[in-house]
Order: C-alpha cells, then structure tokens, then sequence
C-alpha cells in the first residue's frame, strides 16, 4: 500500500528541535529544515499529488512523520544537531479558490535560504473524478516557499522542475503568504 502507512522510526531520542547556534553551523541553513522544505516536501508532492494531499488528510500525523523519517535519511551523514518533530510543523489545509491548498508552518527560519512555510495548491478540478485526470500529465501542483532572505523574504514558486524567484516577497504571516499566492494564480487564469 502506501509507504507513509509502514510504522514511523520518529521517535528518535537524540533528535531535538533545538536551534542550532551560528558558530556550530557557520551561518549556512540548517540541514534537516533545508532539505525538507527545498527537497523531500516538493519531491514527494510531484511524484504522486494524490496521494501526497490524501495522505495530509487520512492520517497527517502519519503521514509527516514519514516525510520526517525521509528527511533524516536524506541528512544521515550530515553533523547539523538540528532535527524536526511533527509538533514544529503546523499544518492547514485550506482553498485558494477552486484549488485545495496545505499550509504547512516550519519552525522559526534562523539562515538565508531556510523557509517559514510551504503551500502545496493541487490545480485539479476540485469536482473532477479521479477517472478524468489523465494518467500521463496527473494532477497539476504548484508549490510555493516563503524562504528568508537577506532583505526580508522571497518566494520560490515551483511548477515541476521549473523555479521561478519572486523577490520581495510578502511578509512571512500565514494570512499575508495565502493572500499573495491567490492573487499569483488569478494571474495565472486571467
């Protein structure tokens, strides 16, 4: 069935959310919080969108902590003493009108290049059944990162391998991000 149902290894007793000092990590972005929101997140939603949204809403929980355990299997060698739990990450689920959206709030960015949140919009039809999505395109995603910048903030915007940087970018509240991605995609339509 799905991977994310097999049991969680989460429950690892050296990991902590504990911030990083700058001396130990010389001003780069932390490991575990880059590569979750950069790579595992945007990875996992492309390959299969469905899945990836039906998994937010079966069994979040679940469902995080595998995105967790793939994050940490990513950082295996990596010395950043930074770990992520499920309980750093605050996850919505939402509309951006007509399209579900998943907010999801990563813990406090302390580096350029970390992200405060993470939208997921998946471009379907929300009244479409799954029988008319074509099964060589799938459901459309795009993704949106609200990153810290050395200015402020900057969003990254993602259509499958495409990046497209949006510099400034609004500032990092949940009500302010969820407002600027809805005007993009109404650019998008009109």
């Amino acid at each position: 069935m799905f991977e994310f149902l097999k049991k969680s290894r989460s429950s690892d007793p050296a990991a902590t959310d504990d911030p990083a000092t700058p001396a130990e990590i010389a001003g780069e972005p932390r490991a575990h919080h880059f590569t979750f929101s950069q790579v595992v997140v945007p990875q996992v939603a492309w390959r299969d969108p469905m899945t990836f949204f039906g998994g937010i809403k079966m069994d979040r929980e679940r469902f995080i902590n595998y995105l967790l355990d793939v994050n940490r299997d990513i950082n295996q060698k990596n010395r950043d003493p930074f770990r992520m739990h499920a309980e750093a990450l605050a996850i919505k689920t939402t509309v951006i009108r007509p399209w579900p959206c998943i907010l999801i709030q990563m813990p406090e960015p302390l580096f350029v290049g970390e992200s405060y949140m993470i939208a997921l919009v998946l471009l379907a039809d929300p009244k479409a059944e799954e029988r008319d999505i074509d099964p060589e395109k799938g459901p459309g995603i795009a993704l949106f990162n609200l990153d810290r910048d050395q200015e402020g903030t900057l969003v990254s915007q993602w259509r499958g391998e495409t990046r497209k940087v949006h510099q400034p970018g609004p500032p990092p509240t949940e009500e302010r991000f969820l407002h600027w991605i809805a005007a993009t995609l109404a650019d998008r339509r009109g």
